[in-house]
């Protein structure tokens, strides 16, 4: 994914300082306006890739059970880039006048730790409910730690108040990087840094990623050998009980 300006507006003078927080210069009404609806068509391309998969009901979120700890070693690693500090906390239109006006969806990584923190907290309450449901009814104890959970969708599952799984995480982070660019255009100093910490965002979230699909095919491999096993199992034992029945009636019948 490649971060693109979508908006233009008039570059600040080379000795005002330029940071994310800087002030832009004074637009008129018509061009605030065509800016809050740039900000929507882009929020909203953003958004797209949120709905659910086919094979998932639109009423369902997929869960990974224990998704904040095993993310956070990565945020962490995105937090210590040295351009971090430009989006280690929400903007404030003090701080960026007009902000609120034209990014409808803000997003930090304060806001992103704290959405992981809070979807993982109601991930592990939806998981103890489940378990205590499959132990009452006879389905065994609580399942494997690394498993995948479909929930009923709900405001703690989903961002802006919680995040559960990597493809969630990714949009989120994409759309901070977005909301930069978008907002700081004719920024140059600006925009470059928040394309080179995307840049090495990206790395780290492919990377995260990737091992999160090899760890959930080796797991699907190791249920199915499993399941395979459970079910040689109860044939070798359907044989030999069939053979000793046999075994009885021809010793009853000498």
């Amino acid at each position: 994914m490649e971060i693109t300006e979508t908006v233009e507006v008039t570059p600040v003078s080379s000795g005002q300082p330029t940071t994310r927080r800087s002030v832009l210069p004074a637009t008129s009404n018509k061009r605030k306006r065509e800016l809050r609806g740039t900000s929507e068509a882009s929020d909203d391309a953003t958004e797209a890739p949120q709905r659910p998969a086919p094979s998932v009901p639109k009423d369902k979120v997929l869960a990974v059970r224990n998704f904040s700890r095993l993310a956070m070693p990565m945020i962490e690693n995105i937090l210590s880039h040295k351009h971090a500090s430009l989006f280690s906390n929400p903007v404030r239109d003090r701080d960026a006048h007009g902000y609120s006006d034209m990014i409808r969806r803000p997003q930090d990584m304060k806001s992103i730790k704290a959405a992981i923190t809070a979807g993982g907290r109601a991930v592990n309450a939806a998981a103890t409910a489940a378990d205590e449901s499959l132990a009452g009814g006879g389905g065994g104890g609580p399942r494997d730690a690394s498993s995948v959970l479909l929930l009923p969708a709900a405001e703690e599952l989903v961002p802006p108040r919680g995040i559960v799984n990597s493809a969630q995480l990714e949009r989120e982070v994409m759309r901070m990087f977005a909301n930069a660019v978008m907002f700081n255009a004719g920024e140059d100093d600006v925009v470059h840094d928040a394309r080179e910490m995307y840049e090495s965002a990206a790395v780290s979230i492919a990377n995260f990623r990737s091992a999160e699909r090899t760890a959930a095919a080796e797991a699907e491999r190791r249920r199915l050998e499993s399941s395979d096993a459970d079910e040689h199992g109860e044939d070798d034992g359907a044989s030999a009980t069939g053979t000793a029945e046999r075994s009885s009636k021809r010793r009853a019948m000498a």
